[in-house]
């Protein structure tokens, strides 16, 4: 038997500040799913997994993770502007190094030192990135970008199609209905249809309660030069890349843009029938990517 352990948690810390008391105070909203073995001894190690949703969603999308294997840790961060999580600051730019800095103080301050694996859906994937590079290996020790946006600003990403150029305003003017169609949400393949109404999706973009600070901040931060630059994690085994080949959204060319700027090292894993959502809520495709966060991928 396995027993689930669920939490949601606000870490507060000041931003910038040299003191506690100085910097503007932020706070970002973890989700926490374990699974352990009832039989299992106490000491068992749990691999941790950081997870960083899309854009409209929220970490409860990775709610059904746990059930897929045993002993295993998931963190589920809310990103700037979703959830209860703090809008990113409208002062000054809030690049890609302050989010890892940000997500860093909130793992130190659930006594995390170092996470087996960050996995990236969609909008999180250049943010899982980030947090791989600014990181480094002896916090991140692997990235998993699934059916991630590329850095449209570079050079490399020509040619690929910007898959919010047909519905921008829509995106940025107001916020995602968690009540419309399968078809309007871009749930495209038959699975998700089913998922739609099976999983958390709708609930994670309820949760956002209308806020749309994140998705603009989302859209700005993918389209300009990114503050990092990735050849930093051409080392074998940092970084791996999962697509469905029906993803509406993200095509197999935008995945294979990561090898063009990694290296013939970095796998592209398609698989095959899954579109751009259930290829996180789907359990079979949930355990494909869990096994590679814990286990890692062949030379």
């Amino acid at each position: 038997m396995s027993q689930l352990f669920v939490e949601t948690s606000l870490v507060k810390w000041r931003r910038d500040g040299e003191r506690p008391e100085e910097g503007p105070e932020a706070q970002m909203e973890l989700h926490r799913f374990e699974s352990r073995v009832t039989s299992s001894a106490p000491d068992v190690h749990m691999p941790t997994i950081l997870c960083l949703h899309g854009m409209t969603e929220c970490g409860l999308v990775f709610s059904n993770w746990t059930s897929c294997i045993p002993n295993v840790r998931i963190l589920a961060l809310n990103r700037p502007g979703y959830g209860r999580s703090s809008e990113p600051p409208t002062d000054a730019p809030y690049g890609f190094k302050q989010f890892a800095s940000d997500v860093h103080q909130v793992l130190l301050g659930c006594g995390i030192e170092k996470v087996d694996a960050v996995v990236g859906h969609s909008s999180g994937g250049p943010n899982a990135l980030a947090l791989a590079h600014y990181l480094g290996p002896d916090v991140v020790n692997r990235c998993i970008l699934v059916a991630s946006d590329v850095e449209y600003a570079s050079d490399a990403a020509k040619g690929l199609k910007d898959p919010l150029a047909d519905n921008l305003d829509a995106f940025l003017k107001s916020p995602i209905n968690p009540d419309a169609s399968a078809e309007q949400l871009g749930f495209v393949t038959s699975r998700e249809k089913v998922l739609l109404e099976k999983s958390a999706y709708r609930d994670s973009v309820r949760y956002n309660q209308g806020k749309i600070s994140g998705v603009r901040h989302d859209y700005q931060i993918e389209r300009t030069a990114w503050d990092f630059d990735v050849s930093s994690l051409k080392m074998e085994g940092r970084v791996c890349v999962v697509i469905g080949d029906q993803d509406p959204f993200i095509s197999i060319d935008h995945a294979k843009y990561f090898q063009k700027v990694l290296g013939p090292q970095v796998p592209v894993i398609v698989k095959p029938g899954y579109g751009h959502f259930d290829i996180v809520l789907d359990d079979e495709a949930a355990y494909s990517i869990l096994q590679l966060a814990i286990h890692g991928w062949g030379k």
